[in-house]
């Protein structure tokens, strides 16, 4: 397996893996290892722990987004009734 830096695109993608993972299974533990499998599988690539727990921190913040997001629609539905 070849082993090389990954471009930002390339991390994206494993972010994307790694954030479905954690919506299915809620275990970032879980979702590292679907991101490392990711860029094993899909880019062909090996790619380092620093690489894949950029991946992992980016889909934590991707879930956070959502989190805060949802968490504003509720309460602007509650300010509505």
């Amino acid at each position: 397996m070849e082993k090389r830096y990954l471009n930002d695109n390339e991390i994206s993608e494993m972010a994307e893996a790694a954030e479905t993972c954690y919506e299915w299974t809620s275990s970032w533990k879980q979702a590292f290892h679907a991101a490392k499998e990711f860029a094993q599988d899909e880019l062909g690539v090996s790619p380092n722990k620093s690489a894949v727990a950029l991946a992992v921190n980016l889909a934590k913040l991707a879930w956070e987004n959502k989190v805060i997001c949802t968490k504003k629609i509720i309460e602007g539905e509650k300010n509505v009734k």
